[in-house]
Formats: C-alpha cells, sequence, structure tokens
C-alpha cells in the first residue's frame, strides 16, 4: 500500500533521488569535507590506551553475548537496506538456524580481542534531499548504509553500554533522544513546566536556542575515546571503540549503481545507525560542568538555555546568560563543534504586563561573539512553535495547515481507496501531526482546540463521506 502511495506521490518517496547532475566524487568529497585535516583526533585517543593503569573491576567491560540474545536481536528487525555486503537483515534471519552459532562466536570473538572487520568500517551513503529542489551538496543529508552483521554487533554493544551507564547512572537528566522516556515530548515539558512556574511567579524567562553545523560529524575520535575513558570504560572497551572508528570509509552510490571512489574518515560518527547517536551523547557528556546558574535542554544537537529572573533585573539575567553563552561557545570550540551563529534565536517568555514592562528597562543585548542575536516573538523547538506569552495559537494554525494539506492529498485519489483504507491513512498520517507532544499544551483555548477540532472532522468526513452539514458526532463512534 505504502509503495503504491509513494508512486502517487502522496507520501514522500523512499527512494534515492535524483542527484540533478552532480558528480558523486565532488558529492562524496562534500560529505565528508570536515574530516580532511583531522587526523590528529586519535592522538589523544592513543594516549588513553597506553595508559592502562590498576585493574578496576568497577570499570565497564563487554560481556559475553549468547546465542538468544543474538537471536532476538537479528529477529527484533531494522531497515532492510543492505550495505557493501549485499546481505539484508532478512537475508541474514532467514539464515540464522545454520548460522546462529558461528555468529555468536564471530561477535563474541570481535568484542573479546576488540576487532572490528574492515569490511563492516565501509558505508554506501545514500543522498536524501533536505529541500525540494537540491542543487548542491550541501541540499543533502547523507545516510549511511552498512553491512547486516555491523548493525547486530552494533546493537549488543549499544544495549550492553546502555545497561552499563543506566545502572551507574552517569546519563544526563537534561539530555534527552536515543534514550527510553527521554522523547521531545518529556523535553518539552520538562522546559514548558519550568517556564510555566516561573511566570506563575511574576517572572521572566531568558530563552536561547542554539545551532550546531553538522555537529556528528564533527566528533573528534581522540576526544570521544577520552571522554569514554572518564566514564569508566576499561582498556580493552576503548581499544575495540578505537578499531570500531578507524578507518572508517564512505562513497556515494546513485540509484543506477554508480558509485563514486572511496573517502578515508577520520572524525565523525553516523547519526542513522545504532551506536553513532548513542556516541553522541556521551560525548556531549561533560557539557554539563559547563553550564553555571542557568538550566538547560539537549535533545541530539538542539541545545536550548534558559534563565529566568525578576522583570526589573532582566539586564542582569541577559549579562549572565551571555557569561553562559561565551562558556559555552569555548566548550564547543575545545570540542571541535561549531554554533551556527545565523541560526541562534532568543526570546523571553513571561506575561504580557511584564514584557510590556522590560521593554522600557532592557539596555542590554543577546550576544553571540559579537553579533547581537535579536529578539523573537516565537520560536520552534523541537517542532512546536513556542511564543512569548506561551499562546498556542500559532502552533494550532500550523498543525490545521498540514492537516489540511494532507488532507488535500487524501480527497484527490478517495474514490479509488475503501473506507478501510481511508480510516488508516488518516490514522497513519494526520493522527500524528495532532498527538504530536500534545501533553505540552497546557493552556490551549477552547478556540484554538476547536480549530483543530474542525480540522479533524473534515478527516471523518472524508473517510466515510459525510456530508458538510451532518452532524459528525454519531460518525466517530462508527470509526470506534
Amino acid at each position: 500500500m505504502w509503495g503504491e502511495l509513494r508512486r502517487l506521490e502522496l507520501i514522500g518517496s523512499a527512494a534515492t533521488p535524483d542527484l540533478h547532475g552532480l558528480d558523486l566524487n565532488d558529492m562524496n568529497l562534500a560529505f565528508s569535507v570536515l574530516h580532511a585535516d583531522r587526523e590528529f583526533d586519535f592522538v589523544g585517543g592513543d594516549e588513553v590506551i597506553l595508559d592502562s593503569g590498576q585493574f578496576d573491576d568497577s570499570e565497564f567491560f563487554f560481556l559475553n553475548v549468547s546465542p538468544c540474545q543474538v537471536l532476538n536481536i537479528v529477529h527484533r528487525g531494522g531497515s532492510e537496506a543492505m550495505g557493501l555486503d549485499g546481505i539484508s537483515i532478512g537475508c541474514l534471519r532467514l539464515g540464522l538456524p545454520s548460522l546462529l552459532s558461528y555468529l555468536t562466536h564471530l561477535f563474541n570473538f570481535l568484542l573479546q580481542n576488540s576487532l572490528y572487520p574492515e569490511l563492516w568500517k565501509r558505508a554506501l551513503v545514500r543522498p536524501i534531499p533536505k529541500v525540494k529542489s537540491p542543487v548542491s551538496p550541501s541540499d543533502f543529508r547523507p545516510i549511511s548504509l552498512l553491512c547486516s552483521g555491523s548493525k547486530v554487533m552494533e546493537r549488543i554493544v549499544f544495549e550492553q553500554v546502555v545497561d552499563y551507564l543506566e545502572t551507574n547512572y552517569l546519563l544526563d537528566d537534561f539530555q534527552s533522544a536515543y534514550r527510553k522516556g527521554f522523547s521531545t515530548q518529556t523535553a518539552l515539558l520538562r522546559v514548558l513546566d519550568s517556564v510555566r512556574e516561573a511566570v506563575d511567579k511574576r517572572m521572566v524567562t531568558v530563552m536561547i536556542l542554539f545551532d550546531f553545523s553538522k555537529a556528528f560529524e564533527r566528533v573528534c575520535y581522540g576526544r570521544l575515546l577520552d571522554k569514554l575513558r572518564r566514564l569508566k570504560f576499561s582498556k580493552p572497551v576503548i581499544q575495540w571503540f578505537r578499531a570500531y572508528l578507524r578507518g572508517r570509509k564512505q562513497a556515494v552510490r546513485d540509484t543506477n549503481g554508480n558509485t563514486s571512489s572511496w573517502c578515508q574518515l577520520s572524525c565523525g560518527v553516523p547519526q542513522r545507525l545504532v551506536l553513532g547517536p548513542l556516541l553522541f551523547s556521551l560525548y556531549l557528556s561533560d557539557f554539563r560542568e559547563v553550564i553555571g546558574c542557568c538550566e538547560y535542554s539537549y535533545y541530539a544537537d538542539d541545545l536550548l538555555i534558559y534563565l529566568s529572573g525578576l522583570p526589573d533585573r532582566i539586564n542582569e539575567s541577559i549579562i549572565q546568560m551571555n557569561k553562559e553563552i561565551e562558556a559555552i561557545r569555548s566548550w564547543a570550540i575545545s570540542n571541535g563543534l561549531m554554533l551556527n551563529d545565523s541560526k541562534t534565536r532568543a526570546m523571553i517568555v513571561g506575561s504580557t504586563r511584564h514584557l510590556n514592562s522590560i521593554r522600557e528597562i532592557r539596555d542590554k543585548n543577546i550576544m553571540v561573539g559579537d553579533n547581537i542575536v535579536p529578539l523573537s516573538e516565537s520560536v520552534k523547538y523541537l517542532g512546536v512553535s513556542i511564543t512569548e506569552t506561551l499562546d498556542w495559537n500559532e502552533h494550532a494554525t500550523h498543525c490545521v495547515r498540514k492537516i489540511n494539506m494532507t488532507l488535500y492529498r487524501l480527497k484527490v485519489c478517495k474514490r479509488f481507496l475503501p473506507t478501510s483504507v481511508r480510516s488508516t491513512l488518516v490514522t497513519s498520517l494526520i493522527n500524528p501531526l495532532i498527538d504530536y507532544a500534545c501533553l505540552a499544551y497546557s493552556g490551549i483555548t477552547r478556540e484554538q482546540n476547536l480549530k483543530i477540532q474542525r480540522a479533524y472532522n473534515s478527516c471523518v468526513r472524508m473517510v466515510l463521506d459525510v456530508r458538510k452539514m451532518e452532524h459528525i458526532t454519531p460518525y466517530y463512534v462508527k470509526l470506534k
């Protein structure tokens, strides 16, 4: 069904798009340009490995994996996209009755001897456009496709590392993403609840949203290994991660099977794979040591810091925030990360009365380096529009617009679709637009809620062919 919908252009295509005449080698070079002069990144990692120190049983060591664990991981599925070996997870699953004991032995051998196969380090890159009509490599997002064996290996390591981190409470509670129970909704709830509490106390909150340029691609391997050592990862584990990271290569492949030349990578972690996001989170593990008196929320590479204070002390709050910004910039530079100054956003949140009062007394600007960050009346954080008065009208309007756009595309072919398929499409494509982060909508007005409700009523009418003037409530019962 989804393949037919993609053919009809009702939903986005999963196929690799046309590269618009761009040279594959040029595109591969653009994707790996950050790696050109970063060989020094492994110097720190080598020093960490050579310094073995005393044996400490509180350190993290890999455990042997059982055939049952391998079986569960393979059957859990995942992307069927094939890497350089041409073997999908589905194919591997079919061969498990004969291969399970060999695979288990292989994975244990690699963990015990801190090894990682060279073939598994080679990634075929599939470019996915970030804009409707891409014209340059920067308009594409590189998605790495790896061998099926490496996917299983990464999942084994991921589960053991996460278990160690959670057992020893080493993960930052203010760092979300790629963790159970730490979704975009929980991140939004934590921030908005804190800001609402400040409003109730007649305070205003200065919020600053940062954007890091190609953060995953800028992870320095040596610094990453050093941070793993500080988290009490043992020498054999660090050696395994060193083998996993060192000598990685990538090549771009188009829809016709043409492949660019291979390019060596010396920094960066794959964003769309299992271990990449976890390693990026651990790379940020020392960020909490940088922050002074403000609060923060980290979701992947999206950083938000905020500080609440009395309206008549707004200039002092801004001065303090500027100090925090400088500390963050210094930390980012020392870790090889780059803040995108042009995408930095700032907003002061409070009641209308207090916002009007601070406009008369505020004489300090929020600065990122030598650049003044203008104050916005609304910002988008994790897909949700937040206004300076915590009003949900802008977000409700945006939500209704997306519902209507999706509904219009479905109406084009509704006469070809049975009722059950229409219902499935509305549930799959439109319900998530309404449900996303809905717990954060505290304070939404009746009018704003009604606006969204009417948009969804149109969806029910489309599914059941209900006329416009008919009462809709009985048909909701039918859908249930």
